[in-house]
């Protein structure tokens, strides 16, 4: 932009005097002058504008590449996977200094931790160590969360009456479940299980079942449906009812002999020494926990000689045996 002597020194003052104080005034050819400079500061300005935009536009580019760069030589990405496992696994809860709530999902270390990089993803999603005791309950959320849940996570289903289970999306959710905690009627679980598939426990390793009614007895017996026999990874069992027929039990057609782990000691009516007859059915059995019966609890030293000698002819994988009881029992070197 090319200034006139002349405007050039009305510029100056109205930089210095007339555009600041406003006691003076311009004369009407300062006034025409002014207009003039105006006119050519206002083009000037809208032909920077012009050039400036492919600029900005250029500027932001390089500033999004600046950061995408940045981003792919982060330290954080070249961690070796050892060092973020140990990493994930010091900032979890240690379990014994936790309340007995479950932690929220989105909250969880590992959960949160993956969110970094697709590296950290996918070390988190690949420790099973990670994903303990992930408790699904029985409402619409637990299909939701199986879909985006790690498949080396240790999911633990409960089922209760309350609110009640839908067969429909049992489909998505058991499949993945390795612990299955049930706790409803006789009734219920019956209705329940008889229209599950027929191999939809194939992952299932633990399983425990409290039923509030009587479970098996001669006019009510229990039937185990295809679902429940399907379970070729079960090893851990525990049961809980008002009663059960030993030899109608064990009479059903249940993968007995891989079980490794049996807890019956919430069964109210179990014989020790009708019990201990049936125990060749379990090959595999290395922990046995059961509880006296009020019968039992007044047996005669004749009686407990009974009841030590049939156990002597326990499975020889048994490794522990628990028998609990109201009151305490002990035994002589004769016995």
């Amino acid at each position: 932009m090319l200034i006139h002597k002349e405007h050039l020194e009305i510029r100056e003052k109205v930089l210095s005097d007339a555009g600041i104080r406003n006691e003076l005034v311009l004369s009407p050819h300062e006034l025409e002058c002014t207009k003039v400079l105006l006119c050519d500061y206002e083009a000037t300005l809208l032909e920077l504008d012009r050039q400036l935009a492919p600029l900005l536009t250029r500027r932001a580019r390089i500033e999004e590449h600046l950061h995408t760069f940045r981003v792919a030589v982060a330290p954080h990405k070249r961690i070796p996977v050892e060092l973020l496992n140990k990493i994930f696994a010091e900032c979890e809860p240690d379990p014994l200094h936790v309340d007995d709530q479950p932690i929220p999902l989105n909250t969880r270390r590992p959960w949160v931790l993956g969110q970094v990089c697709s590296l950290w993803r996918r070390v988190s999603r690949n420790d099973a160590g990670l994903w303990r005791d992930i408790i699904l309950k029985t409402d619409t959320s637990s299909e939701r969360l199986c879909h985006i849940l790690p498949t080396v996570a240790s999911k633990t289903l409960e089922i209760t009456d309350h609110p009640p289970f839908s067969v429909n999306s049992a489909g998505n959710i058991i499949p993945q479940v390795r612990m299955l905690d049930i706790l409803m009627c006789t009734k219920n679980f019956k209705r329940l299980f008889d229209r599950l598939p027929a191999d939809i426990f194939g992952n299932l390793e633990t399983l425990d079942i409290y039923l509030t009614e009587s479970t098996l007895s001669q006019t009510t017996p229990l039937v185990l449906t295809k679902s429940l026999l399907s379970m070729r990874n079960l090893h851990s069992l525990t049961l809980g009812c008002d009663e059960i027929i030993v030899p109608q039990a064990l009479s059903l057609n249940f993968p007995w002999h891989q079980i490794v782990s049996l807890d019956i000691s919430d069964v109210e009516s179990v014989h020790l020494v009708a019990f201990s007859k049936y125990l060749r059915e379990f090959k595999s059995l290395k922990s046995l926990v059961i509880s006296l019966t009020d019968h039992e609890e007044e047996m005669t030293i004749a009686d407990t000689q009974l009841v030590v000698d049939t156990f002597g002819s326990l499975p020889h994988s048994l490794h522990s045996l628990t028998i609990q009881a109201n009151d305490d029992y002990s035994c002589s070197d004769s016995m």
